[in-house]
């Protein structure tokens, strides 16, 4: 992520690129209600290294989220099964109990607004 960057919101990056909230969510900065606030507002609040987010940011730029996909319809089932197992079940594995603590805090700050 380029230094000049850190003008637009923070509701705006994690739109572009979800995996920025992981980011964000490492440095204790509030996307969600706070995202109407610029990366540059809150890493001068919060007392934020700006270079060391941007940085961090910047990596998930330069780093796939996942290797280009195998050939698939000629391989093996089990090696698909397999595969599917390994990275993407394991993915849920580790991020649900994220998004469900995520999900209670939005449900604590919005749910009276917002009950059906």
């Amino acid at each position: 992520m380029n230094l000049s960057d850190t003008q637009s919101l923070l509701g705006d990056l994690v739109r572009e690129h979800p995996a920025r909230a992981r980011v964000f969510e490492r440095f204790r900065i509030d996307y969600c209600c706070g995202g109407h606030r610029s990366l540059l507002e809150v890493c001068a609040a919060q007392h934020v290294d700006l270079p060391e987010i941007c940085g961090a940011l910047g990596q998930l730029e330069t780093t796939p989220d996942e290797p280009a996909a195998e050939a698939w319809a000629h391989g093996r089932l089990a090696s698909l099964i397999d595969h599917i197992v390994a990275t993407h079940h394991e993915l849920l594995r580790r991020e649900l109990p994220r998004l469900a603590g995520l999900l209670e805090r939005v449900r604590q700050a919005h749910g009276e607004k917002h009950a059906d």
